[in-house]
């Protein structure tokens, strides 16, 4: 890092801010955030904001599980009334075909039952 930097780059401790910019653990992000209270600072804003930032991604997979869960509770609902509704039918419609003198044995050969 230092080799591409200037002498101003140095003198303002850009160099030392691209170290901390480019820490991948926070371990060392504290270690040399150990500094200055400056750096700390920066370093525990990054820390929150990187935490409200997971925070936010949990909340927002929690509202879209909680979403799923309801419209697969409504598609359920949905679905065991077509059931009742076609179980209902279908009933009636056997019902029907018996009393018009078809056979049960008809009705199930018919449907290849």
């Amino acid at each position: 890092m230092t080799e591409i930097a200037t002498q101003e780059d140095m003198d303002n401790d850009l160099v030392y801010w691209a170290k901390i910019f480019k820490a991948t653990y926070w371990d060392e992000l504290r270690k040399l955030c150990e500094k200055s209270d400056t750096y700390r600072e920066v370093a525990q804003v990054m820390y929150n904001s990187n935490i409200q930032s997971q925070e936010k991604t949990y909340m927002e997979a929690h509202e879209k599980y909680m979403l799923d869960k309801r419209t697969l509770e409504h598609d359920l609902q949905e679905s065991r009334e077509q059931i009742a509704s076609l179980t209902d039918e279908n009933s009636k419609l056997l019902a029907l075909l018996k009393q018009n003198g078809i056979s049960e044995e008809q009705i199930t050969s018919y449907l290849g039952k």
